[in-house]
């Protein structure tokens, strides 16, 4: 794989692991032996250790949201914060842009998280799902995973606003695989902190440092030069963007690691 134009940064886990203590301890075992115990309170000293070593080292399972789930809009508003009103629809939990609706954004604001998805785009279609997205004065921006037609569609041209692209600041890996319109690629948004992630069909195509020196360069180049800190804010909503053209996207699961979603 040729090298990514922006730096790589190192993902650490996440979670941390904890020692599992041994459920019998020498003393145990030794009082037993002695026989000061009957066997039914051995038995009932035993199951109330393993209870108590099974909640040491238990972790908390990280919070998962499907977004699409069931047909329901709950987790989406207008940018106004009205109710979705129409345009959009979802059906066998496939969510699709059938019609002028305007974007819509998730109520809730995320931090880190990992957004996987599948998605595919009307011929010369354009869509993009946006995140970190906070108002900028008068304008609601974000951090765009481009949706696109690479084939038909002018954005192409330039290769920071092709399907899969850190919208006007990166591009994806030369290698990147793309279905033809019609078929379904798997795309996926990793953030941790200020690094970031775009996959494509299960490969890598995009890695990010926000705020380095690179990023910077990167934004003063671009139409979001006139915005100080873009993006740089920690927490945003989501954005699903209505650019006129038909989009579907199905198994839209957002997960939030534990450690931030207390």
């Amino acid at each position: 794989m040729e090298p990514f134009d922006g730096p790589c940064v190192q993902v650490t886990s996440m979670k941390t692991s904890q020692p599992i203590p041994a459920i019998i301890t020498p003393s145990l075992l030794a009082m037993h032996n002695r026989s000061l115990m009957s066997p039914v309170t051995f038995r009932l000293l035993l199951a109330c250790v393993c209870c108590a070593v099974a909640s040491s080292i238990a972790v908390a399972a990280d919070r998962s949201l499907e977004l699409f789930r069931h047909g329901s809009l709950k987790h989406w508003m207008s940018p106004q914060g009205k109710k979705i009103a129409g345009g959009w629809e979802v059906t066998d939990g496939v969510i699709h842009r059938v019609s002028r609706a305007g974007h819509m954004i998730t109520k809730e604001e995320f931090t880190d998280f990992d957004l996987r998805f599948e998605w595919k785009i009307a011929r010369g279609g354009n869509s993009g799902i946006k995140y970190r997205v906070n108002w900028y004065g008068d304008r609601l921006l974000g951090c765009e995973y481009q949706l696109l037609d690479d084939e038909r569609h002018r954005n192409a041209l330039n290769p920071t606003k092709t399907a899969g692209a850190l919208y006007d600041l990166y591009a994806p890996h030369s290698s990147k695989r793309l279905k033809p319109v019609g078929e379904y690629n798997s795309g996926r948004i990793l953030v941790r902190g200020q690094h970031v992630e775009h996959w494509l069909n299960g490969q890598k195509i995009v890695e990010a440092e926000i705020g380095s020196d690179d990023w910077d360069c990167r934004v003063r180049k671009s139409k979001f030069s006139e915005y100080s800190g873009f993006a740089e804010k920690t927490s945003g909503r989501l954005m699903l963007q209505d650019h006129g053209g038909e989009v579907w996207l199905r198994n839209v699961v957002l997960t939030i690691p534990e450690s931030v979603s207390r």
